[in-house]
């Protein structure tokens, strides 16, 4: 390998750690509550791979959350989640479980950052946390559908516990391709 191919792939890698290593800093600091852009990025950045359950170490609280779609060129809703849950014999995490735990974490995420009143909304929220449920969202659909890039579907998101009811509708929202 030549001088200059090398010094280029460091730069690259070097480069890709250190905004690696901000996005960590800005995902796990005190000042990731900021609203900044970089904070949001961070967040879309670190999410999937870093983000741990909170109910891991306090108890589940009783809410009922449900997640039908229809797509437009059907009549029919398809309840997503919850997903059923099942493990084999030896008590392992299976593919379902797994899937499970990813929408649980997404769910709390979008009914934190959406009011607390039932609306029915026309064009997606711009939020942290429907950007992480829209991307899982979209990642479980693309790998139990075979569905084309920019399908349209409506999506109901309810959630029940014994304080409150909300309902939210989420009109022609579109599965993207990353």
């Amino acid at each position: 390998m030549n001088l200059t191919l090398k010094r280029v792939l460091s730069v690259l890698f070097l480069s890709v750690l250190i905004i690696h290593y901000v996005f960590i800093v800005f995902y796990a600091s005190p000042l990731s509550s900021m609203k900044s852009k970089l904070n949001g990025y961070s967040q879309l950045y670190c999410y999937p791979f870093f983000q741990q359950s909170w109910s891991l170490f306090v108890p589940t609280p009783n809410k009922k959350n449900t997640v039908l779609i229809k797509f437009r060129n059907d009549k029919n809703w398809l309840k997503i989640v919850p997903l059923k849950s099942s493990y084999n014999s030896q008590r392992n995490l299976v593919i379902h479980d797994a899937i499970h735990l990813l929408f649980s974490n997404s769910t709390y995420y979008l009914l934190n950052s959406l009011p607390k009143k039932s609306i029915i909304y026309s064009n997606k929220p711009n939020t942290i946390g429907f950007k992480n449920f829209n991307h899982t969202l979209n990642q479980y659909l693309k790998l139990d559908f075979s569905l084309s890039k920019n399908t349209s579907y409506d999506m109901i998101f309810t959630s029940y516990s014994d304080e409150e009811k909300l309902f939210y509708l989420f009109k022609n929202v579109k599965l993207y391709n990353e």
